[in-house]
C-alpha cells in the first residue's frame, strides 16, 4: 500500500497539472504545504472537504 499511494498521488497531479481551472488549487496547496508547514495529510483532508463543499453548492445551484 505505502508504494500505491504516492504513485497515485504523482498521476492525480499530472491529470491536474493539465486543467487550467484547478491549477490555482493545485498552486495554493503547494505553497501552504511548503510555506505555511501544513500537514500534507491535513491539507489532503481539507481539501476533501472544500470538493465536497463546491460540489454541494453547485448540485444546489444548479436545481434552483
Amino acid at each position: 500500500m505505502g508504494g500505491i499511494l504516492p504513485a497515485l498521488g504523482f498521476a492525480i497531479t499530472i491529470m491536474v497539472i493539465g486543467k487550467k481551472s484547478l491549477l490555482p488549487w493545485f498552486i495554493g496547496g503547494f505553497f501552504a504545504v511548503l510555506y505555511l508547514k501544513v500537514d500534507i495529510m491535513a491539507m489532503a483532508i481539507f481539501g476533501t472537504c472544500v470538493a465536497f463543499l463546491i460540489k454541494g453548492l453547485a448540485k444546489n445551484e444548479g436545481a434552483a
